[in-house]
């Protein structure tokens, strides 16, 4: 059921989300301990972050065999008459609504990916942010993540009512797009101006917090869309294609950013110039933002609307009974 995909969709990433509250509340001040304390002679930023993350990583391994230990079958998967996954790629590769999403990941990745690699960089170099406590025990970086987090979680609730107002590829079409209008909007915004910083930053996580749940309910409904134009059901490799896409656009999006502060003279640690600055601006917002506008305009192609899935779902039932009988 297309419906109970989604709301499932949004359980999963209140989880994902909680864990990114959690740690952009954490990472700075661990990064503090980490580093010899902030503001000492002896602080070692780069050891600070270093070994934080390797703390992060450490955990989530854990977590990934934990879950993996413990995750069992509930249901035996249809057994496959015809064993080919030749086919399967080439009928994957003729799936025009998995086209369109894979594109969709790409660009969305890489803007998360470009956006996430320069955010310190923007608040540091930028903003000004030097690690002191801005509010509570939050410097300014922290305190824009945790908001930014809180808002993607407020936003995921509403993701079940906009899928059924709009639909799900009209919801997630118009959520990135206002979600890039707001990112690029940051271009014009003065290094003083940390208000307004803050609440486009709510508006923009809002906007881009049901869009998650979307994506991967739509992934489902892809699979179906495979199946019931070729008659071939291959929903493992429809998921693990579409996070090779997205892991491909994390890899642009990671690589293109490192490459960006390079272009535009960036320097660690050190005062930087006027026109360095500019370029931490655009690649803060007008590029990341104009990957989202992107990802809105290919979704314009996705072929599956609400009809489609309801008869996608009557059709493929009838077929699996027939088959069973």
């Amino acid at each position: 059921n297309s419906e109970q995909r989604t709301i499932l969709s949004s359980y999963r990433f209140i989880g994902a989300f909680t864990a990114g509250l959690v740690i952009s509340m954490a990472a700075r001040p661990m990064v503090s301990l980490f580093g010899g304390g902030q503001g000492t002679e002896a602080f070692d930023e780069a050891f600070g972050f270093r070994i934080t993350f390797l703390l992060l990583a450490t955990c989530a391994t854990i977590l990934f065999l934990a879950t993996f230990l413990n995750t069992r079958e509930r249901l035996s998967p249809p057994k496959v008459k015809d064993p080919n996954i030749r086919k399967d790629v080439e009928v994957l590769l003729q799936n025009r609504a998995w086209l369109v999403m894979a594109a969709a990941g790409v660009f969305t990745l890489s803007n998360v990916a470009i956006r996430n690699a320069v955010t310190f960089h923007y608040f540091k170099y930028y903003v000004g942010d030097d690690g002191t406590p801005y509010f509570l025990f939050l410097d300014q970086t922290s305190l824009f993540l945790t908001l930014g987090s809180l808002s993607f979680i407020v936003g995921l609730l509403f993701t079940k009512s906009l899928a059924r107002m709009f639909g799900k590829r009209n919801a997630l079409l118009g959520l990135t797009v206002l979600n890039g209008i707001v990112m690029m909007a940051f271009f014009f915004v003065p290094p003083e101006a940390y208000g307004l910083m803050l609440a486009l930053n709510v508006i923009g996580s809002l906007f881009a917090g049901p869009t998650p749940a979307l994506v991967w309910s739509m992934y489902t409904d892809v699979a179906d869309y495979g199946e019931w134009r070729s008659g071939r059901r291959s929903i493992g490799l429809v998921f693990s294609a579409a996070m090779f896409a997205q892991k491909m656009g994390l890899t642009i999006g990671g690589a293109g950013a490192g490459a960006l502060l390079g272009l535009v003279g960036f320097v660690a640690n050190q005062e930087q110039t006027p026109e360095t600055l500019d370029g931490l601006r655009i690649i803060f917002s007008l590029i990341p933002g104009a990957l989202a506008v992107a990802n809105g305009l290919v979704l314009l192609l996705y072929p599956i609307q609400d009809e489609t899935v309801e008869q996608m779902g009557r059709e493929l039932a009838e077929s699996r009974a027939a088959a069973v009988g």
